[in-house]
């Protein structure tokens, strides 16, 4: 399981732009209000406007950045928005909610769960985003499990997920063991290598910033092996360009496949007696 404590701790000290009320947080909103708009002009996503009302889920949400424009632009349609934010962070989704207060006038509800075991809300949305260039929190496996579980609460809906090539945009492009991450009004923000499990895949960078360090598991994702994941579960996938190395993935219409590739684990992962 994610650790809520560890995740906002990261977050804290990796000083992820993710604050309506502070300018690098208000530019990321305002590029994903730009996004959404060329989104929403998507073949798939006019056949799912053409409802009254849309129900979005902005899944591993944080404070909201994703949900939020998108239920703007939704809104500015004329269409009644029903909005839901699901993360482990208490305290990134009770900035969610004053944040889609202040920008929309609507009381979206929250859930703090665990973005694996979707399924279990007994719930359907017409739209759902992973937003913020989230993949590199799950591995291979647990990846598998966010989106089938994704697959199971979508209406026959489209699934937007934010994506980045890590290979291109970070490998070849001079990444080392030691890289400055940020660097700001509050100084700078490093990582450095630790070690890499070949099992899980996961990489372990520190992060070091005025004189604090903690570790940061990631996982390289790039874009084809994220659409080759989410064609497991959707009938149709594109791509949405916005840069070199990333851009928007759209999986449309949930295959509904057996429950069992969410639920169950791999041998090779079970704890050991």
């Amino acid at each position: 399981m994610f650790d809520p404590e560890d995740l906002k701790r990261m977050y804290m000290l990796f000083r992820w732009p993710e604050d309506l009320s502070k300018e690098k947080g208000r530019e990321r909103y305002e590029r994903a209000l730009q996004e959404f708009s060329k989104i929403l002009s998507h073949r798939w996503m006019e056949e799912v406007l053409k409802r009254e009302r849309i129900r979005i889920v902005d899944v591993c949400s944080g404070t909201g950045v994703g949900g939020i424009a998108l239920a703007k632009r939704v809104i500015e349609l004329g269409k009644e928005v029903e909005l839901k934010f699901v993360d482990l962070r208490e305290d990134a989704l009770k900035r969610a909610v004053e944040f889609s207060r202040a920008e929309l006038g609507i009381e979206a509800e929250v859930l703090t769960a665990d973005a694996r075991e979707l399924y279990k809300l007994g719930m359907e949305f017409d739209i759902a985003i992973l937003w913020g260039l989230t993949t590199p929190h799950f591995n291979p496996i647990d990846l598998i499990k966010l989106y089938g579980s994704v697959s199971m609460i979508l209406r026959d809906g489209v699934f937007i997920v934010e994506e980045a090539d890590r290979f291109g945009g970070i490998m070849l492009r001079g990444y080392k063991d030691f890289l400055l991450e940020r660097y700001d009004e509050e100084g700078p923000v490093f990582t450095a290598h630790y070690k890499h499990d070949p099992l899980t895949g996961y990489t372990t960078r520190i992060i070091l910033t005025k004189g604090e360090t903690h570790p940061m598991h990631i996982y390289f994702w790039d874009i084809a092996s994220s659409i080759a994941l989410l064609w497991i579960f959707f009938e149709d996938v594109d791509f949405i360009k916005r840069g070199a190395y990333d851009g928007c993935i759209l999986a449309y219409k949930p295959r509904k496949i057996d429950l069992n590739i969410i639920t169950g684990t791999p041998s090779v992962y079970a704890p050991r007696s």
